[in-house]
Formats: C-alpha cells, sequence, structure tokens
C-alpha cells in the first residue's frame, strides 16, 4: 500500500464512520421489524445495504485500485486536498439515502409502516425530531436526493479524471 492509498483509506474510513453512525435515525437496518415480518423494514434495509454498504465500498475498491500506480517521494498540500475530496463522496452518498427515505407515495412514506411509527407522522421518532429541527424545506426527498448524486458524481468524475 502506497502513502496516497494510506491517507485515502483513513479519510474514507473516518467520513464512512461518521456516515454510518448519523444513519440511526432512520432505522435502516431494523431486525425486529423484519423478523416481524414488516416487508417496508425488509425494503429498507435491503435499500439502505446497497446505498450505505455496497455502493461505498465498491468506490472504495475503484479508487483505492487506482491509487496504487501513483508514487511519490512526498505528500504535499494539493495531494492531501485531491485524497481529502476522494473521501467526502460518502457524505454524497449518506445524503441521497437521507432523502431516500423521506420518499413519500401518496403523502405516506414508502420505507416505513405507518402502523409502527403513527405517532410520528409515519417515521421514526429520531428521523422526525431530526426533520422538526430543519426549515421545512429539508422535509422534501429531492433536496437531499439531487444533492447527494451531485456531490457523488461531480466527485466521482473529477477523481476519474485527475487519477487517469
Amino acid at each position: 500500500m502506497n502513502e496516497f492509498q494510506t491517507i485515502f483509506t483513513f479519510f474514507f474510513a473516518l467520513y464512512f464512520a461518521v456516515s454510518i453512525q448519523i444513519t440511526g435515525k432512520m432505522h435502516p437496518f431494523d431486525t425486529a421489524s423484519i423478523f416481524a415480518k414488516k416487508p417496508r423494514a425488509l425494503f429498507r434495509t435491503i435499500v439502505s445495504i446497497l446505498i450505505l454498504d455496497i455502493i461505498p465500498l465498491g468506490y472504495f475498491i475503484f479508487i483505492f485500485n487506482r491509487l496504487r500506480g501513483f508514487e511519490c517521494n512526498k505528500i504535499d498540500l494539493l495531494s492531501l486536498l485531491f485524497l481529502f475530496f476522494l473521501s467526502l463522496t460518502g457524505f454524497g452518498i449518506y445524503r441521497l439515502h437521507y432523502g431516500m427515505m423521506l420518499l413519500q407515495m401518496k403523502g405516506k412514506y414508502i420505507f416505513y409502516d405507518e402502523e409502527l411509527y403513527w405517532q410520528n407522522n409515519g417515521i421514526p421518532e429520531s428521523l422526525f425530531e431530526d426533520l422538526q429541527k430543519r426549515p421545512k424545506l429539508h422535509s422534501k426527498a429531492c433536496y437531499h436526493i439531487i444533492p447527494g448524486l451531485s456531490i457523488s458524481i461531480i466527485l466521482f468524475v473529477t477523481s476519474i479524471i485527475f487519477i487517469f
């Protein structure tokens, strides 16, 4: 493992851990509800595994392998900044997941069973409280999904341009 790979791994792991920690309010892996045969909980878990685990892991492997060819004798500020931005893609992915969990159809959240969360407008209390602290604008899924995708795509494309 070279210096670029080591630094990228450190930054990526740090941001990945933070983003996974803050997803708890959305109950992404609600095994109790899955065990109780709640199909939305299973759907939420599958989507969460894809967005929070598989996509970031694939991105990490892709970038890590592309950094293999980089050799350097010193790390400068520009290199650190580049590696820092490469690792920020995880926050775009988190924002995408946050928005996905807010998707509604006919006024009901598609990833949550209203009967489980009836007292909080159909979502977990922790997510409901988080939305209450924010401006009303933040309760719209598209205002998270579009920036999340944009951040992830821009950083990914930028990394490809600079790595190749």
